[in-house]
């Protein structure tokens, strides 16, 4: 392993670990006494009833007290993401975890960290088996963990389950008025792909010679309608061969530029490779969306 990757991990492993040892000691008041935890998780289903092979959307819904968060996929700096462990019945498919577009917190230190506030649903597509027998209840569920941050961290967990019919031709949707506008919510804030969002991002690299491994990257994104859309923030997903850091945000009437430092911990930085990142904006009618992007990087 590369020094500086080695030194990174080293960095980043000892801020989750002393997360974690600190929300286990704020765990446990000083009488011994469990303390409340601010977040709350229930799953929740897409539909009233199953169809026999016929995938259906599930969520993890995580309500959280005011002024707490939780973390994202990619939780930054430091943090945790939340994990889940499916407890399902012989012959179901779990199909890939959905996850909304977080904001941006600065923690102490300082440090940068992706979550959420208030709440959260992270969706999933359950594939039930073709030859599930109609006319009796599944029982769905899944153990939940996770860890939740104010002025201190604190870890919870939680078991979770429904129960729902089997047997019609079509699956019914979710007769619930809020559960239809929780859903509906939060799959409005899902990433979607750059293909056909009109979004049109390129990058410039300056660098000291052609095999450096470091560089300054200038990422230009124009949306399609500069007067009424905008862009609020970007993410750089994560990636174990490059990081990304001392970013700055320009906006202007040509568009948005992001310049920052990028590092390769593998190869030189050269033409070819792509910089996956996820772009948070907000759209014509002033919705907040977000866009995931994969900008090939141009070494001039």
């Amino acid at each position: 392993m590369p020094g500086d990757l080695s030194r990174w991990c080293q960095w980043r492993s000892a801020i989750t670990i002393a997360c974690i040892c600190m929300a286990v000691c704020l765990n446990v008041s000083r009488a011994g006494a469990i303390v409340p935890n601010p977040v709350k998780a229930s799953l929740v289903s897409s539909v009233d009833s199953i169809t026999p092979g016929t995938p259906f959307t599930v969520g993890i819904l995580f309500q959280i007290e005011r002024g707490w968060h939780t973390y994202w996929q990619f939780a930054g700096d430091a943090g945790l993401p939340p994990k889940i462990k499916w407890q399902l019945p012989d012959g179901w498919t779990v199909k890939n975890l959905q996850w909304p577009i977080p904001r941006k917190f600065i923690e102490s230190g300082p440090l940068t960290t992706y979550g959420y506030v208030d709440s959260v649903m992270l969706m999933v597509d359950l594939v039930p088996p073709a030859e599930l027998v109609g006319g009796e209840q599944v029982d769905l569920g899944a153990h939940v963990s996770w860890l939740v941050c104010h002025s201190e961290c604190i870890t919870g967990e939680a078991t979770i389950d429904l129960s729902l019919p089997t047997g019609s031709k079509v699956p019914k949707a979710a007769s619930s008025p809020l559960l239809k506008q929780r859903f509906e919510h939060w799959r409005l804030l899902l990433p979607s792909s750059e293909d056909g969002s009109g979004i049109v991002a390129s990058t410039h690299v300056k660098q000291d010679s052609n095999t450096a491994k470091s560089a300054q990257v200038t990422l230009s994104i124009q949306l399609p309608d500069r007067v009424k859309q905008r862009v609020l923030d970007w993410f750089p997903l994560p990636s174990p061969d490059m990081s990304v850091s001392e970013m700055v945000q320009h906006q202007d009437s040509a568009g948005t530029r992001i310049t920052f430092q990028l590092k390769s911990y593998k190869v030189t930085i050269s033409s070819g490779a792509e910089l996956r990142s996820l772009l948070i904006y907000r759209d014509s009618a002033g919705r907040k969306r977000g866009v995931q992007l994969s900008t090939p990087i141009s070494v001039s």
